[in-house]
C-alpha cells in the first residue's frame, strides 16, 4: 500500500518530464526569435527581400496582364472593372467644370419630370398582375357589360344594450340587441341623413348631385317619374318597413300576444320576397345582406340560419360605375361627402350605445393616396441627420482657418445632394416615359439611395486614407487610382449580400420551409417543414 503522505511516483515523473519539455520548447522559440532579429538587422538581407518583392510584384503584374476570361473569369472581370473605374475617376476629375455643368443640367432636365409624376392608387393596378386570370376576366366583363357597381357600406352594432325577449304564439323568441326599438330608430335617422346628402359638381360647382343621381336604380324608367332616393337600391332592414316609421310602430294583439315590428322582421327574414317586405325601390332585401353576426363560431351558413341572433345591422348603398373614368366625378364627390359625414357623425353625433364601421368604394384609393402623400419633413430631417453623421464621423477640428476642410462639411453636403439628385432623376425619368410611381418609390427609395450613397462615401474615404500618396501624380490620377483600388467593392459589398439572401430564402422555400405558397386557380397550399 502506498504512503498517502507522498504523491504517486509515476505522476511526479510525468510532471517533471512535462516541465522539461515546456522549458525546451520555450528556449527553442527564444533562439529562433533572436536569430530572426539578427537577420533583419543585416543590410544584405533587406536588399534580398526588396528584390524578391519587386520580382513578385512584376510577376503578378505580368500574370494580371495575361488574364483572360476563359482562364480566370473572376480575375478578368475584376481587372476590367478596375481599369474602367480608374478611367472613369481620372476622366471626371480631369474636367471638373464640364462634369459639374452637364451633371447639373442632367439633374434639372430629368428632375423636371417630377412635375408630371403620377402615383398609382388603383388597387387593381397595384395588386393584380396584367396577365392574371382574375384581371383578364375582369377586363372581359367590363368590356362587354357595364363595370360592376360601387358599394358604400355601414356596419352598425350596439354597445351595452341587452338582448330582447319577445313572446309569440310559437313561444318565446330571443332577439339580438340590434333590434332594440330606440336603436333602430336612430339607425333610420342616420339613413335619412345619408339620403339627403348633396354635393356640388362641375367646373363652377353649378350642378347639385344627390344620391338619386349616382345610385343604382334597377327598376327606374326614363318614361316614369323623376328620380328620387326611394328608387335607389339600398339594402337595409328598414326596407322591410319601406323606411316608414308608422309601419314600424304598428302593433296588434292576437290571442293576448303583442304583434309588433319584431314579428314583421321574423316574417321578412323567413320570406324576403313577400310583398309586405319588398324595399322601396321594388326589390327584396336578403336577410344575409341586411344583418350580420347571426352565425356562431364555427357555424356554417344555411337556409335555416337564425337571423334573430344578429348583432349588427348592415346598410349597403349601390352606386353606378362607368368604364369612362371622367364620368365618375359625381360619384366620387358624393362618396367623399359620405365619408366626411360619417366621420363627423361617429365623432360628434353617434349615441354612446352605438358603434359604426363604414367604408366606400373609394376608401382604399383614398388610403393609398394618403399614404402616398409622404411626409417631406421626415425625409428632410433624415437627410440632415445623415449630413451631421458624416461630418461628425469623418471630420475633425483643429483651427478655424481649416474648418471647412477638416470638418468635411462640403463632403457631407455633396453626398446628401448627390443622393437626393439620384432619387430626383430616377423618378423624373420614369415620369417622362409614363411609368406611374408607387408607394415603395415615394417611401423607400429616398432612404435606400441615401444609405447606399453614404456607405460609398465612407468606402472612398477609407480607401483614400489607406492608399499611399504618390508625389508624382496629380489629383485626377489619385482620384482615379482610389476609384479603381477595389472596383468590385461597390457591387459585391452592396448587392451581393442581398442577392445571396434572396437565393437562400428561395432555396429554403423550395426545401419545404414553413409558410404559405399561393397558386392561382388552386388556392393557398400550406407548406410544412
Amino acid at each position: 500500500m502506498s504512503n498517502p503522505a507522498l504523491p504517486n511516483r509515476p505522476f511526479v515523473t510525468f510532471l517533471f518530464a512535462k516541465l522539461r519539455t515546456n522549458y525546451a520548447v520555450k528556449d527553442f522559440h527564444d533562439q529562433k526569435r533572436l536569430s530572426k532579429n539578427m537577420k533583419n538587422m543585416s543590410p544584405s538581407s533587406n536588399n534580398d527581400e526588396q528584390e524578391k518583392a519587386t520580382n513578385s510584384n512584376s510577376a503578378s503584374q505580368g500574370e494580371a496582364s495575361d488574364v483572360t476570361f476563359f482562364k480566370n473569369p473572376r480575375g478578368y472581370i475584376k481587372k476590367k472593372s478596375k481599369d474602367s473605374f480608374v478611367w472613369w475617376g481620372t476622366t471626371m476629375a480631369s474636367h471638373p467644370r464640364i462634369v459639374l455643368f452637364f451633371g447639373l443640367f442632367f439633374i434639372l432636365t430629368l428632375g423636371y419630370g417630377v412635375l408630371q409624376m403620377k402615383v398609382t392608387t388603383d388597387p387593381v393596378e397595384l395588386w393584380a398582375a396584367p396577365d392574371s386570370r382574375s384581371r383578364v376576366e375582369h377586363q372581359y366583363f367590363d368590356s362587354r357589360f357595364e363595370p360592376f357597381y360601387r358599394t358604400e357600406m355601414l356596419i352598425i352594432s350596439t354597445k351595452g344594450l341587452p338582448r330582447i325577449q319577445h313572446n309569440t304564439p310559437q313561444g318565446k323568441i330571443e332577439f339580438g340587441p340590434v333590434f332594440n326599438k330606440t336603436f333602430m330608430l336612430d339607425v333610420l335617422d342616420l339613413l335619412q341623413k345619408i339620403k339627403a346628402l348633396r354635393t356640388e359638381v362641375g367646373d363652377n360647382g353649378d350642378k347639385s348631385v344627390g344620391i338619386e343621381d349616382v345610385c343604382v336604380s334597377p327598376f327606374a324608367s326614363a318614361f316614369g317619374k323623376p328620380m328620387d332616393p326611394t328608387q335607389c337600391a339600398i339594402q337595409s332592414v328598414w326596407d322591410y318597413f319601406q323606411n316608414d316609421v308608422n309601419t314600424f310602430k304598428q302593433t296588434d294583439d292576437v290571442d293576448g300576444y303583442e304583434i309588433n315590428y319584431l314579428n314583421h322582421i321574423l316574417k321578412c327574414t323567413n320570406n324576403p320576397y313577400d310583398t309586405d317586405c319588398l324595399a322601396e325601390y321594388g326589390g327584396p332585401v336578403l336577410p344575409a345582406v341586411g344583418l350580420g353576426g347571426f352565425l356562431k363560431d364555427g357555424e356554417t351558413f344555411t337556409k335555416k340560419a337564425k337571423y334573430s341572433d344578429a348583432n349588427a345591422l348592415i346598410i349597403k348603398i349601390l352606386v353606378k360605375n362607368h368604364r369612362d373614368k371622367s364620368k365618375l366625378d359625381p360619384a366620387l364627390k358624393w362618396e367623399k361627402l359620405f365619408i366626411e359625414t360619417m366621420k363627423n357623425y361617429t365623432e360628434h353625433v353617434m349615441p354612446p350605445y352605438m358603434d359604426i364601421a363604414y367604408t366606400s368604394e373609394r376608401s382604399i384609393e383614398d388610403e393609398l393616396d394618403r399614404e402616398a402623400q409622404f411626409n417631406v419633413w421626415a425625409i428632410l430631417v433624415f437627410y440632415f441627420l445623415t449630413f451631421a453623421y458624416i461630418t461628425n464621423s469623418l471630420g475633425r477640428f483643429t483651427t478655424w482657418r481649416t474648418l471647412l476642410i477638416e470638418s468635411k462639411i462640403t463632403l457631407g453636403l455633396s453626398g446628401v445632394f448627390i443622393a437626393f439628385a439620384s432619387v430626383l432623376c430616377s423618378v423624373g425619368f420614369f415620369s417622362f416615359v409614363g411609368v406611374a410611381a408607387t408607394l415603395i418609390t415615394l417611401k423607400m427609395i429616398p432612404f435606400l439611395v441615401l444609405a447606399v450613397g453614404i456607405n460609398n462615401i465612407f468606402l472612398l474615404m477609407k480607401t483614400n486614407q489607406r492608399v499611399e500618396i504618390n508625389p508624382d501624380e496629380n489629383v485626377a490620377l489619385r482620384i482615379g487610382r482610389i476609384c479603381g483600388h477595389e472596383p468590385l467593392g461597390f457591387v459585391s459589398r452592396r448587392f451581393m449580400p442581398a442577392f445571396v439572401g434572396i437565393c437562400r430564402e428561395r432555396r429554403w422555400l423550395a426545401a419545404g420551409g414553413g409558410g404559405t405558397i399561393g397558386r392561382e386557380g388552386t388556392g393557398s397550399l400550406p407548406v410544412t417543414s
